[in-house]
């Protein structure tokens, strides 16, 4: 190993006879440095990155979470709950109602996802910590929100406001007459407690209500749209998701934090991927 290193040091630190060759020897060895570092230092920015965006959004998102295969929301009596609690590695369960709504504040309005969470959604996704403005829920009150950083910004909606509340819309389900078209929706008022953010788009697009809220809205008692679960770490989420799916069989689906937030990863091993390719090539 030491005579090769010796000959290499010769070769590249010894007078040559043309100063062409130093030349050529100092571009090549500063070519290969640079493209070596550069590889390593955007590698490690990109895996950087790649963690801080994915904690946000884990941030969000539960370990797993339980949906119907056909049809938008079920009955919570559907799940055999019992079975569910008794599999190794589930800490805590939570139901979660989801529907398309319409928020007003003053003149302004805009689409959102209402999601209707239940007091324990705090300790299945730590949404509790992406707080930028504001509380989480306090107390038992059923008329309260959480609003996303976009959706706060665009109905530029303070937090201490009680003399306007902001008005849910959501349509009616069932037959509804034309006559009267303020009877094609159900409405009810919300005071905002806090501002949350995770990302632009998510930002944008979500309120957090208590679930009794969203039920009330969908005419949904007892509906959930999704059960959400949390892993304790004793057990992989993917030992977990294999127990919860032989308890459920073919009608409902069980999807890990990566299945939730497929397309997410896949872009970011795209970025990764073409990225070391091209460094790789002009370090090549």
């Amino acid at each position: 190993m030491k005579f090769p290193l010796y000959i290499a040091l010769r070769y590249l630190f010894a007078k040559k006879s043309h100063n062409a060759i130093n030349i050529i020897t100092a571009i090549s060895a500063t070519g290969v440095m640079v493209g070596a570092m550069s590889l390593v230092i955007v590698l490690s920015v990109f895996n950087g990155l790649e963690r801080l965006i994915l904690s946000l959004f884990n941030a969000f998102h539960p370990d797993l979470e339980i949906r119907i295969v056909e049809g938008r929301a079920f009955h919570a009596e559907d799940l055999p709950l019992d079975a569910l609690s008794k599999i190794p590695g589930i800490y805590v369960m939570g139901q979660v109602l989801e529907e398309t709504a319409l928020i007003t504040y003053r003149n302004k309005q805009q689409l959102i996802t209402m999601r209707g969470v239940c007091e324990n959604y705090g300790r299945i996704t730590g949404i509790d910590t992406l707080m930028t403005e504001g509380v989480y829920f306090q107390g038992n009150n059923e008329n309260q929100l959480i609003m996303g950083l976009g959706v706060a910004m665009t109905l530029n909606a303070p937090l201490d406001d009680f003399m306007n509340p902001m008005v849910l819309y959501v349509p009616r389900r069932g037959r509804i007459g034309m006559m009267n078209p303020a009877q094609a929706f159900v409405s009810e008022s919300a005071y905002p407690t806090g501002v949350f953010s995770v990302h632009a788009d998510y930002d944008a697009e979500y309120v957090l209500v208590p679930i009794e809220l969203a039920r009330r809205l969908t005419a949904r008692p007892g509906g959930i749209s999704m059960l959400a679960l949390k892993v304790d770490g004793t057990v992989t989420a993917a030992e977990v998701q294999r127990e919860v799916e032989n308890a459920l069989g073919g009608a409902f689906s069980v999807k890990s934090r990566i299945q939730q937030q497929e397309f997410l990863y896949k872009i970011m091993q795209s970025e990764k991927t073409v990225i070391f390719l091209i460094l790789s090539f002009i370090l090549l």
